[in-house]
Parts: structure tokens; sequence; C-alpha cells
């Protein structure tokens, strides 16, 4: 996943000058102030490291901050996939704060401690929709909540299942009968996140300067000043576009490959001609 470092290299004048705070230690500042504390997610033995990634990747750019990773036994994972997993958590270490346990008992002592509620995703006739007739029936507890999401092939496990103080599910419409891992996350947290906004930027004080002390060394070269006074950091009014950038359309952000690969397609270098032509600063 492209982590902070990597956005805001591609951002000029990301270094600070005369004092003022870079856009990197600007753009980790506004992602701190929306991370959430009150909503926890649970990765139940994913065997799949690609889903593992995608699923991680999602999650941090709900704005979650921690993620409790129950690692799949000896018998549900191939050595191919412990590499994969083992780089994924590599990669957004930095950022997120990941959690490891080698049992499902394990992961579940550990949230009672927080006093967290468990909300599994399930199919079952126990489980709630989240659908707007339902909200009134889900309220958010003060210790906050644990999205579990299950395996690919047989979702939640029933030891899991067993300990949740509530099953829960995002409803379709459609033909389809199942949603990517990372999908289901997606909707699953974001409609949670969207009925109950006290959940973002629910940090305390102290979980704030933690993460700041974890982050800034490896945005800056002088972290202290920064972390002793992050109120003259200032925020970004939106943490994915960039500031520097002034014409209506921005690019999304993908790797230099694909992107030398799309560029020498035909009908993509024809349609980058026709948007300069009318562009509003070529008139």
């Amino acid at each position: 996943m492209a982590s902070i470092r990597t956005l805001v290299r591609r951002i000029p004048g990301s270094m600070s000058t005369e004092g003022a705070a870079s856009l990197r230690l600007q753009r980790a500042e506004t992602v701190l102030q929306q991370r959430t504390h009150g909503l926890l997610l649970v990765l139940e033995q994913c065997v799949d490291s690609h889903n593992h990634q995608a699923v991680v990747r999602t999650a941090e750019a709900l704005g979650i901050q921690t993620i409790y990773v129950i690692d799949p036994n000896n018998e549900q994972i191939k050595n191919r996939h412990k590499v994969g997993s083992k780089k994924v958590s590599k990669n957004c270490g930095t950022w997120l704060s990941v959690t490891h346990f080698s049992t499902i008992a394990d992961c579940i002592a550990a949230l009672r401690r927080d006093g967290r509620h468990i909300w599994a995703t399930d199919l079952s006739k126990e489980a709630v929709a989240l659908t707007h007739e339902n909200k009134a029936t889900l309220t958010i507890p003060l210790e906050g909540i644990a999205i579990v999401i299950g395996r690919e092939t047989d979702g939640v496990s029933q030891e899991m299942l067993h300990e949740a103080d509530r099953r829960i599910y995002f409803p379709t419409v459609g033909f389809s009968e199942s949603l990517n891992l990372s999908v289901a996350t997606a909707l699953v947290c974001q409609r949670l996140i969207d009925w109950f906004p006290a959940l973002r930027g629910d940090l305390t004080d102290a979980a704030k300067d933690a993460l700041r002390k974890e982050w800034f060394p490896q945005l800056t070269s002088s972290p202290d000043a920064w972390i002793e006074a992050p109120s003259t950091i200032g925020v970004l009014p939106d943490v994915r576009r960039d500031p520097s950038r002034t014409e209506t359309g921005q690019n999304p952000w993908v790797s230099k490959k694909i992107r030398r690969r799309e560029l020498d397609l035909e009908q993509v270098q024809s349609r980058q001609k026709s948007s300069k032509a009318t562009s509003p600063s070529q008139q």
C-alpha cells in the first residue's frame, strides 16, 4: 500500500521551509485527527495474502487505527501465503497499530480485557442487516466495538460467533451472492462510521501523542519540535487532494510501471490531447 511517505513524496514543496510544517507533516496530522479508536477491525485467519493486504489497506483508508490479525494455523496456510502476509504487516505497521494472535481464543480474551463488544459479520438468521430501518437498534458502547471479518471460504469461525455480542451483515439487492473480502469490509465499516460520526477522530490526546512519536521521526529530521507543538502544524482540507495542483481534475495515483504502460496506449494519448485542448487553462 502507498504509505504517507510515498504519497507526500509526490507533492512539490513537501519539505518544510522557514520553520513551516512540511506538507508531509500536515498530511500526517490530518490523518491523525480522523483516526478512530471506537471501531477496531479483526481479520480472522485470512489465508490469501492479496485479500489480507486489501483489507488492511481499506481499513487504513477509512481511518481505522487498530487491527487485530488472527493468524491462520498450519493447516490453513501455505508457505507462499506466509511470505505475503508478513510483507503486508511490514508495509502497514508504520502507520497502523497491528497486533497478531496465534489463536482465536487469545484474540477474544484481549477484546474482553478492553471491554469491547464483538460484532461478527455473518449471514445467519441471527444477524442484523445494516439497513436504515435497523439503525435505531444499534448503539456503540463507550468501550467500542470490534468488527470481525472472517475467512474467504467459510466466514467467521464458530468459536468467534459463539462469543459475538452481535452478528451483522451488509444487505445486497443484486444477483451476486458474495463480495470480495475488502469490499465487504469497506461497506460494513463505512456504513457504521457514517451512522455513528462520533467514531471519527475519537482518539484521546495521549493516543495521538503516542502516534506522533511513532510517525513523525519517519517524516522529518527534526520531529521533536513538532511533537511538542502539534497545533502549529495545521491540517489539510482534504488528505487525498494535492494542494499544489489547481486544475479541476486530478489523476489518481498509480505505480510508475502501470502509468508507463497505460500512457503507451493510443486511446489514452488521444484522450489526454483532447483533455488539454478543452482545459480552461488552455483557452
